[in-house]
């Protein structure tokens, strides 16, 4: 398997994001996989599955839309949106009750078809109230 598709990134998100289907992170991301963004940097496939149930568990409705992709020989960048209802807290935001939206860059690395790398920010601390 080579470099990173349209269609592998969209079912990485899909499954994982919108679904909690954490199986997927086992045929595209590196058992080593770093994820680096502003709220808590993450490592490897426990982490990376105890953040998504976080967010699952903080926001009744959640949902990730992938907006855009662009994908590169072994790099793909992705636009996505987040909604939800802060129910629960989330990264020591407590519970607001209303519905929230939020938008983000991820860009991924990849390396012998899997998400090696991955860097992301987005304007979450502001939909939070904290910015």
């Amino acid at each position: 398997m080579g470099g990173p598709t349209e269609a592998i990134v969209r079912e990485m998100y899909e499954e994982l994001m919108n679904k909690g289907n954490a199986e997927v992170l086992d045929r595209y991301v590196d058992p080593e996989f770093v994820y680096q963004n502003p709220m808590k940097p993450v490592k490897g496939r426990q982490q990376i599955v105890d953040l998504v149930e976080a967010q699952r568990r903080a926001f009744r409705n959640f949902r990730l839309n992938v907006d855009f992709i662009v994908i590169g020989e072994s790099s793909a960048a992705i636009s996505w949106t987040v909604t939800g209802i802060h129910e629960k807290e989330f990264f020591g935001y407590a519970p607001s009750g209303k519905e929230i939206r939020f938008s983000g860059i991820t860009i991924h690395r990849f390396e012998n078809g899997r998400s090696a790398e991955a860097w992301s920010y987005s304007n979450m601390t502001e939909a939070l109230g904290g910015g």
